[in-house]
């Protein structure tokens, strides 16, 4: 699950659907309206600070209905919540750019609500930056005015390794995300947390703002950086055994290391 208000969070009240969902959101600061294109969990990571109960990533790419998608998107976006929606974002159980269809999903999206009166985000881990699929959707929202924050809650491999529970070279998923950033902004989102084995939450502040500030350096565009503590219940408590979240004060002196490479806005949230 990307960090986002999903099926866990406070909900909104919405027809029942299977794809889209309302939850209040701590980033969009009011109710979000969130698109699960894998409402069966399927992820190419299993973080361990994840509320979806997964010990390791859940393979399969699932085939969205997207008649049964923009009908759900349809109805939603007829009837608001009090004061509209803060935003939409593909989020919800597991990591949205594996659904097999992915671009069509974009398409669906974006042809019933672009231009928006509300943001439009897409929460993924980069994992399939590089799927030609993948990029199509992706520069389809980004030229819509979409925005696209991805994943980085470590540069080193074996960190990575102990938080999202898959092996990958840091490296190689940089340079996808730089790839990337290289032609269309995105924002990155870090989930911090440390315990046994782990660097602290300053010491991972100081190698994610080194990184991006080298990116920038580079040619990156980099729209934001979101600082986040997990904001409920680990869905594998073995595996989370022994984390400790950020406090308030943890995540303001982590923002300041990394303002203090870059001027692009941080923004926390505890």
């Amino acid at each position: 699950m990307q960090a986002h208000a999903g099926r866990g969070a406070e909900q909104i009240r919405l027809a029942p659907g299977r794809y889209v969902y309302g939850a209040w959101s701590r980033r969009a600061g009011g109710p979000s309206l969130g698109i699960d294109l894998t409402p069966e969990g399927e992820c190419s990571a299993a973080c361990v600070y994840c509320q979806v109960p997964r010990a390791e990533a859940r393979k399969g790419r699932p085939w969205v209905d997207t008649g049964a998608l923009g009908a759900e998107l349809s109805a939603a976006l007829a009837e608001p919540p009090e004061g509209g929606w803060a935003d939409l974002a593909f989020a919800g159980s597991g990591e949205p750019t594996l659904a097999a269809n992915f671009e069509a999903c974009v398409g669906e999206v974006l042809a019933r609500t672009a231009p928006a009166p509300f943001p439009l985000r897409i929460y993924t881990n980069g994992l399939h930056l590089g799927v030609a699929e993948v990029e199509r959707a992706l520069v389809d929202w980004a030229l819509a005015g979409g925005q696209i924050w991805i994943k980085l809650d470590a540069v080193d491999d074996a960190v990575l390794a102990r938080l999202w529970r898959v092996s990958l070279s840091a490296r190689a998923h940089l340079g996808r995300i730089w790839g990337f950033a290289g032609r269309f902004p995105v924002g990155i989102q870090t989930t911090l947390v440390t315990g046994p084995g782990l660097p602290s939450f300053s010491e991972t502040a100081e190698g994610i703002a080194a990184e991006l500030e080298r990116a920038v350096a580079a040619g990156a565009k980099l729209e934001g950086v979101h600082l986040l503590g997990p904001s409920r219940e680990p869905g594998d408590r073995d595996a989370a055994r022994g984390l400790v979240t950020p406090t308030a004060e943890d995540l303001q002196r982590a923002s300041a290391i990394v303002r203090a490479r870059l001027s692009v806005p941080v923004l926390v949230y505890a």
